[in-house]
C-alpha cells in the first residue's frame, strides 16, 4: 500500500488488512505455494514473534468499521501472469466490500517492479514480493520500511512508509548483535504491523522444486533452495 497516497490513512490500511483473504491469495498460486502471514518477518527467521494481528480469512465486518462509509478509487498494479491476474481480481472483489473501487493494471513483472519502485508513480497497491539477500531481519525491516531509503526511483520500500520514530528504532536495532538484535527486531515487527500496518503481508513463499525419484544427493539450503547442482547424483 502506498502510504503517501490514499493509504496514508491508517484506518484504511488496517481495513485493507482485515479485508484481504490471505489463504485465498495463496491458493491461487497452487499447491504447497506457501503459508499465510500477517507480519513482515518470516516465521522461520530468528527473532520472529507470532502476534496474530490480522485474520487469514477476511473479517469484512471489522474492515467496514475501519473503512467507514466513504468511497475511494484505488489503482492496483499486478503482473500479467494468470496468478497475478487472478490475485488482482480477488483483491478487487474483496475491497469493493469496504468502499474501495480497485482499478487493476497488469504489467510484465520487471515493468511492474520498476513502476512500483518509482516514487512519482500514481499507484496505491502493488502486488509485489521480496526475496531477502541474506537471512537477517535488517533485510526485511530496514530495507522494506525505512523512510531513509526512499529515492525518486529504484525503491525497495514499495509502501513509501516513512515514520521518523520507527526509522530511529530500525537504525538502533541494526547496531545490535546476537539475541538482543533478533529479539528487538521481532518486537519492532509486531509493533509496526499493529500500530502502523504499512503493508498487507499475506504470504511466506515456499520453494517448490521438482526432482526425479531417481535423483539423489539432494541438499536444500533453507534460504536459496537447491544448494548445489554439481553434487546431484543418480540413485
Amino acid at each position: 500500500m502506498n502510504n503517501q497516497r490514499l493509504f496514508g490513512n491508517l484506518k484504511l490500511r488496517k481495513a485493507a488488512n482485515y479485508a484481504i483473504d490471505r489463504k485465498g491469495m495463496i491458493n491461487l498460486r497452487g499447491a504447497f505455494a506457501g503459508h499465510a502471514t500477517d507480519q513482515l518477518l518470516p516465521s522461520n527467521l530468528r527473532g520472529f514473534k507470532n502476534a496474530s494481528i490480522f485474520p487469514f480469512r477476511p473479517n469484512l465486518a471489522q474492515a467496514r468499521k475501519l473503512a467507514g462509509n466513504a468511497k475511494h478509487n484505488v489503482t492496483m498494479y499486478t503482473t500479467t501472469s494468470p496468478i497475478g491476474t487472478n490475485q488482482g481480481v480477488l483483491v478487487q472483489s474483496l475491497y469493493k466490500n469496504i468502499g474501495l473501487n480497485v482499478d487493476v493494471n497488469r504489467y510484465g513483472t520487471s515493468t511492474m517492479y520498476k513502476k512500483c519502485g518509482t516514487k512519482s508513480e500514481a499507484v496505491d497497491i502493488c502486488n509485489v514480493g521480496w526475496i531477502a539477500d541474506y537471512p537477517d531481519p535488517f533485510d526485511f525491516m530496514n530495507v522494506l520500511l525505512s523512510g531513509e531509503s526512499i529515492h525518486d526511483s529504484n525503491n525497495n520500500n514499495y509502501s513509501y512508509f516513512n515514520n521518523a520514530r520507527y526509522n530511529r528504532q530500525m537504525n538502533s536495532a541494526a547496531k545490535l548483535f546476537g539475541a538482543k538484535r533478533f529479539s528487538t527486531y521481532g518486537s519492532l515487527d509486531v509493533n509496526i504491523m499493529k500500530a502502523a500496518a504499512p503493508i498487507v503481508a499475506w504470504d511466506n513463499d515456499n520453494d517448490r522444486e521438482f526432482i526425479s525419484g531417481k535423483t539423489g544427493c539432494y541438499t536444500n539450503q533453507p534460504v536459496y533452495g537447491l544448494a548445489d547442482l554439481a553434487v546431484l547424483c543418480v540413485k
